[in-house]
This record gives C-alpha cells, structure tokens and sequence, in this order.
C-alpha cells in the first residue's frame, strides 16, 4: 500500500470515528432527548479524528484533495444505514426510539432524521448523476454508481413518512439547486430569456403560482404546528429585540423567551390562536434566530457571512454535492433545530469544510484544531 492510499485509509476512519455519532451513540435506555451521550461519543471521536488528520497529513504532505471525497461517501453510507434502518422501524421490524412515533431513525424524533436524510439526498443525487453521463465505467464506479442511486431511492422512499414539511422542501431546493448546476441551467436560462422573455415571465409566474399553492397546502397540512413555530419565531425576534447587539447568552434561550413571551401576553393584544399554541420551548425552531437571541445580530452575520464564503468556494471548486448537503442543511433550519443536535451538529461541520479544504496547511490545521477544540468542549459539557 502506498503512503497516500494509506493517508486515504486513515482519514477515512477519522471521518467515520467522528459522523458515527448519529449511528452508534444511541440507546434505547437513553431518556428520549438526551443528548449526554452523544456528547460524550463525540468529544471521544472528536480526538480520534484529529489524530487521524495529523497522521493523514504527515503520510501524505502534498494532497488533501481526497477529503472531500471521503466525507461524502461516508455520509452516503450512514444515509443508506439510517434509511433502511427507517424502513425497519416503517415495518415494524425496530422499535423507534420515542413512544410517540413511529419513524425515528437513530435520532429521537422523526424531524431531524427527515433533516438528516435530506441533507444527504443532494450528496447521493450529484454523485449518481457524475457517475451516470460516464459510459466506460471502472468496477468501482459501477459500484458507487449503484450505492448512491440505492441510497437516493431509500431516502425518497423513507423522507415521505417522517411527515417533516422541513425535510421536504430542504430536499427538493438543495436537489434542485444541484441538477440545475449540472445541467447548467444558469447559462440556458440566460440564452432562453434572451430569445423568450414573455415566455420566461410566464413561466416565473406560473412557478410563483405553484409555490404559493404547494406553500399554502403544506401549512395546512399541519397548521396547528406551523402556527405554532411562527408564534415562536415572533416572540424570539422580541427578545432578539430586547438586546440586539451581545444577545442574552449561551444557553439562555429558554430564560429570554419565557419573559419575552410573558411580556407579550401581559399587553393583552394576542390571538386565540396564540393562546393556543403557547408554550415553553427548549429551542426556537429556527437557528438563525436562536443564534441572533443567544449570541446577538452581529455574530449571526459573521457566521452567514464565513458559510455564504464555504458555498462560494466549494462551488468554484466544482463541490456541486458537498454545497448542496450544505444548502439543504441551511434550509431546514428555518423551522428546525440541527445545530442542537451534536451528530448533526458535526456533520454540517464537515460539509463546510469539504467546501474549502484542499492543498492548503493553513485551513487543514486551523479545522484540527477547532475539531479539537469542539471535542473537548462537548466531553466537558456531556
């Protein structure tokens, strides 16, 4: 085995040691919600996979370009686990892991698993359409061809019954946004509006139709949730309000919300519908708000600001399945709670730096170290 095929093999199990987190740490003694374990698994691996690196980069100095392709074969194969473990759970076949619902997957609720799965649906979609356009393909493209259209159709199979709107409409803009990059639908749109402008506007139109009338059907599919999470958002962006700049504090959340809430019943001016969908959240169902209310506005623009600079890069550099994990996880934000989430957490941090590691030492070291950083963190705070 040569150094850089042995480079290849240790960073792959770096990589496997840290995304397991979502597989292996769970339990069915684990209270549902608990995230202790998780944490403590993830700080464990977090060492493991920074190790792994530096081993990985000792073996191989002049090439990293292989990481990228590792942390997206290895997410397609947890997807793949994740789904069919779904599918068990769909049969009855595996107990979920919350009395209440069927569908869990390894994670406690059917949300974040649907956001899972879709967050890995664009990884299989990009590299299954590569793979297809090639006609002399190798034994081993042949079976990464069959792999991700596998795992893409267990997912398209599994993401329907999590019954998560969130999941749904992560999955169809991050796989939109990639088989429009590879059927370069920029520069067609562009050649077509040029020949074509009434028709484009009647198209635009007719899309925004569509949009609406898809948007109003899936809030009617559950209102009663969907009234829920934009009552939640409108007291979160009162208590953004209340300190903009520094926000309330890490793991204040709860604290700010229950007084922006009260603040807000005590003027009287509220709906039956508000009344009815009050609550005390652990979370405000939408991470930019929750970043804004912890950290402040200025730190949540920052944060925008270094993802927007990933997504640039990594499309530059033709990671069109990698941005697309990233773009699906920026939607399901919207109305979720990923970043809460420590196996999910990690895995959106791998994407980001798929987007943009390559030959470079400086970014190789500083994700290690921050890597490091984070595992000892969650291993403290477990």
């Amino acid at each position: 085995m040569t150094q850089k095929n042995m480079a290849n093999v240790i960073t792959l199990t770096g990589v496997a040691a840290i995304l397991s987190v979502v597989v292996f740490a769970t339990s069915n003694d684990i209270p549902v919600g608990e995230m202790a374990y998780q944490k403590l698994w993830l700080g464990r691996m977090a060492f493991v996979f920074v190790v792994c690196c530096l081993l990985s980069f000792c073996l191989n100095r002049k090439n990293h370009l292989s990481f990228p392709t590792i942390v997206t074969w290895v997410l397609i194969i947890l997807g793949g686990m994740e789904a069919v473990w779904g599918l068990r759970q769909i049969y009855g076949l595996a107990a979920s892991n919350h009395s209440l619902y069927a569908l869990t997957g390894s994670f406690y609720n059917p949300g974040p698993y649907s956001g899972y799965l879709a967050m890995i649906f664009p990884l299989c979609l990009y590299e299954w359409l590569n793979l297809k356009e090639k006609t002399g393909r190798t034994w081993a493209e042949q079976g990464k061809y069959y792999i991700a259209l596998g795992v893409m159709l267990l997912i398209l199979c599994v993401l329907p019954a999590g019954m998560s709107r969130s999941a749904w409409i992560a999955a169809a803009i991050s796989g939109t946004w990639v088989y429009g990059m590879h059927a370069s639908w920029g520069s067609k749109l562009k050649e077509f509006g040029r020949k074509y402008k009434k028709r484009l506007v009647l198209a635009c139109i007719a899309g925004s139709v569509i949009i609406i009338v898809a948007g109003y059907a899936l809030f009617q599919l559950k209102a009663t949730s969907a009234n829920g999470r934009l009552f939640m958002w409108k007291i979160s962006s009162m208590a953004i309000a209340e300190s903009p700049v520094i926000g309330h504090g890490t793991g204040n959340f709860v604290s700010a919300y229950g007084r922006a809430q009260e603040d807000y019943f005590a003027n009287g001016e509220y709906s039956e519908t508000e009344e009815l969908v009050a609550g005390s959240p652990e979370y405000a169902f939408n991470e930019y708000l929750q970043v804004a209310m912890e950290y402040g506005i200025p730190f949540l623009l920052v944060v925008s600001l270094v993802i927007v600079f990933c997504l640039w890069k990594g499309s530059s550099e033709g990671r069109i399945g990698i941005c697309g994990g990233v773009i699906s996880f920026l939607v399901f934000s919207f109305s979720s709670y990923p970043m809460q989430i420590p196996g999910f957490a990690v895995t959106f941090y791998l994407l980001l730096t798929a987007c943009v590691v390559g030959r470079s030492k400086v970014i190789l070291f500083l994700f290690i170290s921050m890597m490091d950083l984070l595992g000892t963190y969650y291993w403290k705070n477990k």
